[in-house]
């Protein structure tokens, strides 16, 4: 029983900040905000995080292990040769429903920064160590820097939009990048 009322106190501690980061902004939230937010007493929440900035890294971590996860399986569909247009329908489903479960605190979690963590930075690292094997081959730096802004642009863009671009869309997007290096 403590597991799940702990776990129970976790979801309230997190969902709290969530609130507060969306409508005071991260430098704005303090320990008694989150605390009274989830109806809890700051004791309480101390014996779960150290801070706020250890709550916002945990939560970073949390969504981006997700991801990644998310990443790991589009890798097994590369794996097994399927068609780009095959794996954007397949995948698509999927990663629609953890963005739309997810997008208040993504959206909450965007507004973060400090020191050396942001979102978008621990995006990035993901990024990076899954799109070797997605291509199949070690992009090169101007590859990485171009896919990894692709990437996190169409991340942004499902999230204020709340849906994935459909693969036709896509497809169309790309033959228009094409068109405009004169390819």
């Amino acid at each position: 029983m403590a597991d799940l009322r702990t776990r129970r106190t976790d979801i309230s501690i997190q969902n709290a900040f969530v609130s507060l980061v969306l409508k005071k902004g991260f430098k704005n939230v303090t320990v008694i905000d989150i605390a009274t937010e989830a109806m809890i007493n700051r004791q309480t929440f101390y014996k779960h995080y150290q801070d706020k900035y250890q709550l916002a890294e945990k939560m970073m971590t949390d969504f981006t292990d997700k991801y990644d996860q998310l990443l790991k399986k589009r890798i097994e569909l590369t794996q097994q040769h399927q068609d780009f247009m095959v794996i954007q329908s397949m995948f698509t489903q999927e990663i629609n429903q953890t963005l739309r479960t997810h997008s208040q605190l993504i959206r909450a979690l965007k507004v973060i920064q400090f020191d050396h963590i942001s979102l978008d930075q621990s995006l990035k690292r993901v990024i990076a160590a899954n799109l070797p094997l997605i291509m199949g081959h070690q992009p090169s730096k101007f590859e990485m820097a171009l896919l990894t802004a692709l990437i996190l642009g169409i991340f942004d863009y499902v999230i204020a939009g709340q849906k994935l671009p459909e693969p036709e869309e896509v497809k169309a997007a790309i033959h228009d990048m094409l068109t405009l290096l004169g390819q």
